[in-house]
């Protein structure tokens, strides 16, 4: 059983239905198996049979359109009067009211997760991958990718799995009109086409260059597209080798010739 120290977990699934088609079968699911309500792309939800557990999960949750599906994202967590019940006796009971309470949830959550795939109508039917050397592959790509596709570029987010404390560290990736940017938390990084044309997934991680970023949340099929999605950008928008070796020459032949004309102190 895995442990949830914060009571809290984050899960995110892919089902062949659009959003419509996943709302309706949450909705049917309500009064057979689970409490809540479903409307506008959002749901909240709890299991029936596990009325009993005061830490039973609160399943919160959005609909998302991806690739002609639906990515169902939800997060897991006990309810507020009851997570504030467990702070307080947790202090008056030296820790024990709290061990309770992350046991009780551990105990019901990977159930209940199971349940709402179930009721949502995932079916375990992978979504089909497009080439990603076509021409607008990122408007099909995979959906744990989280891909954007605006007037400023294409931008994906490449998630970490959850630490111990089931905290998700993410980066985004976003190749723009001015070149390729990586944010990772509050830095910011801009990277040569070059790095994405080497750009390779080994166990999990997303090498670019020297830039190694973890995305092991990821399938390992999601992070081939990905790879060969890169690889091809590079290659169309990058600079060749020979235009690189030219334009550092020239930087340098510049350089050169600014230290020349400096004025003697």
């Amino acid at each position: 059983m895995k442990v949830y120290p914060r009571m809290r977990a984050h899960h995110r699934f892919w089902v062949s239905q659009p959003p419509e088609a996943v709302a309706a079968c949450l909705q049917h699911a309500i009064d057979d198996g689970f409490r809540g309500s479903v409307q506008e792309g959002r749901f909240q939800l709890s299991q029936t049979r596990s009325s009993r557990n005061s830490w039973r999960p609160k399943l919160n949750g959005r609909l998302l359109p991806s690739s002609g599906g639906t990515v169902v994202d939800v997060q897991a967590s006990v309810h507020p009067l009851v997570l504030g019940f467990t702070i307080i006796h947790g202090f008056l009971l030296l820790g024990i009211a709290w061990v309770m309470g992350i046991l009780a949830f551990s105990a019901e959550v990977s159930g209940a997760l199971r349940a709402l795939e179930a009721a949502a109508g995932a079916d375990g039917t992978a979504q089909p991958l497009s080439a990603p050397q076509a021409d607008g592959a990122e408007l099909n790509a995979p959906w744990s990718l989280g891909a954007e596709a605006d007037l400023g570029g294409v931008h994906f987010t490449l998630r970490a799995a959850p630490g111990w404390l089931d905290t998700n560290k993410t980066a985004r990736l976003s190749l723009e009109r001015a070149g390729v940017v990586l944010r990772q938390g509050r830095s910011e990084v801009e990277l040569p086409w070059h790095a994405l044309a080497d750009a390779r997934a080994v166990d999990g991680a997303l090498h670019l260059g020297e830039r190694v970023i973890d995305a092991s949340a990821h399938p390992d099929a999601h992070l081939a597209w990905l790879v060969a999605y890169l690889r091809d950008r590079a290659a169309r928008l990058g600079a060749s080798e020979a235009e690189r070796v030219a334009f550092e020459e020239n930087a340098r032949r510049l350089a050169a010739l600014q230290a020349s004309r400096a004025p003697e102190r």
